[in-house]
């Protein structure tokens, strides 16, 4: 089954101010030594695989600047979230990659965070929005996605496509998810 795919229009939906992550945490920007925390905070969120290297490094080839966004907990350096900023897959929109949340640091808005750090990044950049790519069990990230004005991008297969994004308002019981976008490729 294909991905659910979500577009923000930065004309239509104003990005908030990025937020404090709280006492203790710093909101920060990847650095080279920060890759084996990075490595291992992907493993621990289950986006590792035997391409994970190569991911990251055709990952950082498209970042924007000041677009590989992470939340560190000061006293320890452990990156605890992250988020990237990655220009152009569509038109002038960039794409929000890999938002990632440690599983014992849940629960924060950490997840959030980085999401607005990465949107903010991409709209000094000039991009128009950003779209991403999502899967239907994820339902925490659809609920924040659409909060911060995310909106379902109808991208293929428009009729399941759309009773999937039905399905999942009623489920989620957020209106947005019924606020379709409908571009043509």
């Amino acid at each position: 089954m294909p991905q659910l795919k979500m577009i923000m229009l930065f004309a239509k939906f104003p990005v908030p101010e990025i937020p404090e992550p709280g006492k203790g945490f710093r909101v920060r920007t990847f650095t080279e030594k920060d890759r084996p925390a990075y490595l291992e905070l992907r493993r621990i969120c289950g986006f590792n695989s035997e391409n994970t290297a190569a991911d990251l490094a055709a990952a950082q080839a498209n970042m924007r600047d000041g677009g590989f966004v992470l939340i560190e907990e000061s006293s320890t350096g452990k990156i605890t979230a992250s988020a990237m900023s990655r220009k152009g897959y569509y038109k002038d929109y960039d794409n929000l990659s890999w938002v990632m949340t440690d599983p014992a640091f849940r629960g924060r808005s950490f997840g959030r965070i980085v999401c607005i750090a990465a949107l903010r990044c991409s709209q000094k950049s000039g991009a128009a929005g950003m779209t991403l790519a999502t899967d239907d069990f994820r339902e925490p990230a659809l609920r924040m996605y659409l909060k911060l004005g995310w909106r379902p991008w109808l991208y293929t297969d428009k009729d399941r496509m759309k009773q999937r994004w039905l399905d999942l308002r009623d489920k989620l019981e957020i209106e947005g998810a019924a606020e379709f976008m409908d571009f043509s490729r």
